[in-house]
């Protein structure tokens, strides 16, 4: 059920084994840290066997999509105190900076990993991020403004500025 088409899933199961949909998240803060970055490595891992398996198979597809959710796992849980701005204990502020810094670190490698395996000079490669990840605790960042005023964005005349990209060339 976490495949589409559907019925590669059981081909999956045999060609590259279980599948791990969340490293272990849910037990940050119970299990060491240690042990969530291992079952965080290993998740990456198999989602590039799977990506890299289906990428040689399916020679005919003209897309293959991956994503991990780990980043998203780690501002929720680490990002509020990695920084000493939070008035954090320093042994806590270090803790959560690398598990950001470890988490980064493990995701270099997954795309690494993917790109050395599918790379040629017929293949697209992209890199998205659905959001950007801040401490709630503290005010939201205007990205677009911040952009702009790094003079990395501009708008075409008379489009709408703020709250998304509508009208925005960058």
């Amino acid at each position: 059920g976490y495949t589409f088409p559907d019925e590669v899933g059981p081909e999956l199961l045999s060609a590259v084994g279980p599948f791990r949909q969340n490293p272990g998240r849910d037990a940050l803060g119970v299990i060491d840290d240690d042990t969530y970055f291992e079952c965080l490595e290993a998740q990456l891992q198999r989602q590039a066997d799977v990506t890299l398996h289906l990428a040689r198979t399916r020679p005919d597809w003209t897309g293959i999509f991956t994503q991990t959710h780990s980043t998203d796992y780690a501002n929720h849980f680490f990002i509020a105190q990695s920084d000493a701005i939070s008035g954090a204990p320093a042994a806590v502020v270090k803790r959560n900076y690398e598990g950001m810094y470890r988490t980064y670190e493990a995701c270099d490698r997954w795309i690494g990993r993917l790109m050395e395996g599918l790379l040629d000079e017929h293949t697209v490669f992209c890199l998205v991020s659905d959001h950007g990840g801040t401490p709630t605790t503290f005010r939201v960042t205007d990205v677009n403004r911040v952009l702009e005023g790094a003079g990395l964005l501009v708008y075409k005349e008379g489009a709408r500025r703020g709250g998304g990209g509508e009208g925005a060339a960058g």
